[in-house]
């Protein structure tokens, strides 16, 4: 289905309106403090409009009266710039054969009689998209409580449908092997390191050999001279413990930062990093194998374009949390905490050019709190993890360009 907006504008003796001082709060980024006057005359703070919107767009979605997997094109900017002014009271859904779905009360021809309500529930539904449908929840058949605070997921190169994962600073230098339907394998020590915050993973094949990199670069108070990757051989089906092949100890060249988001360019020979709490986040390079084991400064790459979510998602929705690189080497998935953004390189660009320019956004995941992202081994599909013990994983299909 391809989701578009239909806006029709108010009539001037309706009540289904939003009050002006909401309209100057939501212009200035003050939403959490507004109130919203519904039809029936009442008052809701945001984040009641909020939760009420996500279960209105559960209930769409899993009666199939609206699907946000195969969404393709919105006019959400235009959606905003009405909603600014007053003049949204309903909107619905068209079908590719032209046939109106409301999405009111889930039923078709069914209408909003609140512009904010239906802002809230557009933010959860509608997301503009052209290369991804999803995402879609792969429960957990079980999930140990040392991943209840997962922060990093990498795909297997030597067994099919396997995803390493690990997780953060005082779970133990572990990593887990996880089935494609959640099923736990079994976890592999990581000998002669120290989890200080193992904050994300990869897996990539350089020299002819499989191989995973642990990223222990988490730094959230910025305190550390120096953070390290660990690149350890992937583990075999019977493997209990592995040693690290070799460690790359860095700086950055402006000083200790926080840092999530961290993929392999094996192509190249590189290890790319995002920072976290930076604004804009700035992108760096290493190498992936530094001729000595002395500590390296970091290349810094430039500025990450990534977009700036709704205050109504908190302030930290925008932050990256995770990356990987598909297999072809050519496109770069960043994790924030509202969804994935898609960096492409075009043919003869650099990563630095890549990162400036405008990613494709897929639909937000929902998840509380994204930690982990990974391809599947084709490239055909995106993984994303989030720490705590009831989230399910969420899966993105690419479709082929």
């Amino acid at each position: 289905m391809i989701l578009r907006l239909s806006v029709r504008h108010r009539r001037e003796n309706r009540n289904d309106r939003l009050e002006p001082g909401n309209l100057e709060d939501f212009a200035d980024g003050r939403l959490e403090r507004g109130k919203v006057e519904t039809a029936a005359g009442g008052l809701e703070t945001f984040q009641q409009l909020e939760d009420r919107a996500k279960s209105r767009a559960a209930h769409i979605i899993n009666t199939r009266h609206v699907e946000n997997d195969r969404a393709a094109a919105c006019q959400f900017r235009r959606f905003l710039v009405n909603l600014r002014a007053g003049r949204v009271i309903e909107a619905a859904a068209k079908r590719p054969d032209g046939r109106v779905v409301g999405l009111g009360d889930g039923k078709h021809g069914g209408n909003h009689r609140s512009a904010a309500r239906f802002f809230a529930i557009g933010l959860s539904l509608v997301s503009c998209t052209l290369h991804a449908s999803g995402p879609v929840d792969v429960r957990w058949v079980e999930r140990p409580a040392g991943l209840n605070e997962l922060s990093g997921a990498a795909i297997s190169h030597t067994e099919p449908n396997v995803v390493w994962v690990l997780a953060d600073g005082g779970n133990g230098e572990f990593v887990w092997k996880l089935g494609g339907h959640g099923s736990v394998f079994g976890r592999v020590e990581i000998d002669g390191v120290r989890n200080t915050d193992w904050e994300d993973m990869d897996s990539f094949t350089w020299r002819g050999r499989p191989w995973l990199l642990i990223a222990d670069v988490g730094d959230n108070l910025a305190l550390r001279d120096s953070v390290s990757l660990h690149i350890v051989g992937e583990p075999s089906g019977a493997s209990r413990s592995v040693p690290v092949g070799w460690t790359v100890r860095f700086r950055y060249p402006d000083g200790p930062r926080d840092c999530e988001a961290v993929a392999v360019d094996a192509a190249d020979s590189k290890v790319l990093l995002i920072s976290k709490r930076t604004r804009p986040p700035i992108a760096y390079e290493v190498p992936l194998r530094p001729p000595s084991g002395e500590v390296v400064v970091a290349r810094r790459l430039g500025s990450v374009s990534l977009p700036a979510e709704s205050p109504i998602f908190g302030p930290y929705a925008a932050q990256p949390t995770g990356m990987a690189i598909s297999p072809d080497g050519q496109t770069a998935a960043v994790l924030t905490y509202a969804r994935v953004h898609l960096f492409r390189r075009q043919p003869g660009q650099s990563w630095a050019e890549a990162f400036a320019a405008k990613p494709v956004s897929l639909p937000r995941h929902g998840l509380a709190q994204a930690e982990a992202i990974t391809f599947s081994a084709d490239g055909r599909e995106i993984l994303v993890f989030s720490e705590g013990s009831g989230e399910p994983v969420k899966k993105y299909e690419l479709s082929a360009d």
